[in-house]
């Protein structure tokens, strides 16, 4: 089966986590036998460094057809309008080289409108969403606008149950549900130098995105709580965002900067040798569709504590972690405190097997070519 993935970027050096969902993907996928051509759309500014136009190269044995326009922000009817001639034109120049697609899979509601008016009706086109956007409060607008482009898709896909339960609730389609792809030759158990773990402080970790909807600064209160009790402990966070400034100003007002590390941005490689150092994950969401970094953590070996924010709730249980409420620093500190005492009683092994059997690259891309089989 030809299958064209659209993307809204490639990771790269400078950006691991570009397209990293639908690259993701169009290994599994290829790995699975279907011939996968990747379609990149990528519409960043001309700050990020890059070839502008049209670009065939291969990112880990995928081909890929990508079209660079230095957009940036600007008004979204201009951006759709630009980013929908790019994708005309991209995609064009991908079927006179590689033959016509049977499938054209796109991700993520804004590239996937465009797609929808590039391809006119001449190819069927599945949707994945995994955008945490739906789970705001949408305009009638913006209801209609994308509810007709679910629709009119041929299948559309989300990430969740949460998801598919809330896109059916707001557009009135039903979606399948397919998980994202955990990396499981990165993440996966290690063996801890047991001469290192004496006497070193209970490690918590936070791997996101440092924006107010992690609600990271509700982890700081809980430690802080927590080192005053008399607990020994360290918490070390990965990402970067606009809520780095305060998170680093909470940390200094409650005098526990030798208990917390900041480590920014970090690619998989690093996330995953800290995961390897820690004991337990913990991150607080107020929303998540999905929620990879919890499953990077529990294929890893860890046990987590999860908000019921939406993503969590499919695959975090009590054989690999807790579920707390939303905004709740005395479940979280409960939490917390419980996995200080009790972490050690996890089954590591299992709970890595566990979720990454479920969702390795084999299990999820025989669950996408079955769907691709249900509409041709």
């Amino acid at each position: 089966m030809k299958i064209f993935i659209v993307s809204r970027g490639v990771p790269s050096e400078n950006n691991q986590t570009l397209g990293i969902f639908e690259h993701d993907q169009a290994k599994a996928l290829a790995e699975a036998g279907h011939d996968v051509l990747l379609l990149s759309l990528d519409l960043r500014s001309f700050r990020r460094k890059r070839r502008w136009g049209l670009v065939s190269y291969e990112r880990d044995g995928i081909k890929v057809e990508e079209i660079n326009v230095p957009v940036g922000a600007i008004p979204k009817p201009v951006l759709i309008s630009i980013g929908t001639l790019g994708l005309k034109k991209l995609l064009k120049h991908a079927i006179s080289k590689h033959g016509e697609p049977d499938i054209v899979h796109s991700h993520f509601f804004d590239i996937s409108y465009m797609t929808q008016k590039a391809l006119d009706g001449r190819y069927k086109q599945v949707i994945t969403e995994h955008s945490s956007f739906i789970n705001t409060e949408l305009t009638s607008g913006q209801i209609q606008k994308y509810g007709s482009m679910y629709a009119k898709a041929n299948l559309t896909i989300a990430v969740s149950k949460a998801l598919c339960q809330r896109m059916e609730k707001l557009f009135g389609v039903k979606p399948i549900c397919i998980s994202n792809i955990v990396d499981t030759d990165i993440f996966n158990v290690r063996e801890k130098d047991a001469n290192s773990c004496e006497n070193k402080p209970f490690s918590f970790i936070t791997v996101a995105n440092l924006t107010p909807n992690k609600r990271v600064d509700l982890v700081i209160d809980a430690v802080a709580e927590l080192i005053q009790e008399g607990k020994n402990l360290s918490l070390t966070i990965a990402g970067d965002g606009e809520a780095r400034s305060p998170i680093e100003e909470k940390i200094e007002k409650y005098g526990i900067t030798s208990h917390v590390r900041m480590l920014g941005k970090i690619d998989r490689k690093k996330i995953c040798e800290e995961l390897s150092l820690a004991d337990c994950f913990v991150l607080t969401s107020k929303s998540e569709t999905f929620g990879l970094a919890y499953i990077e953590a529990i294929a890893s070996g860890l046990p987590v504590i999860a908000t019921r924010c939406g993503g969590p709730e499919d695959f975090v249980s009590e054989e690999n972690g807790l579920l707390i409420e939303r905004d709740s620093l005395n479940e979280l500190v409960e939490a917390m405190r419980f996995m200080y005492e009790n972490a050690k009683s996890y089954d590591h092994e299992k709970i890595s097997k566990d979720i990454s059997e479920r969702f390795s690259a084999k299990t999820i891309s025989e669950q996408i070519s079955d769907a691709y089989a249900s509409i041709l």
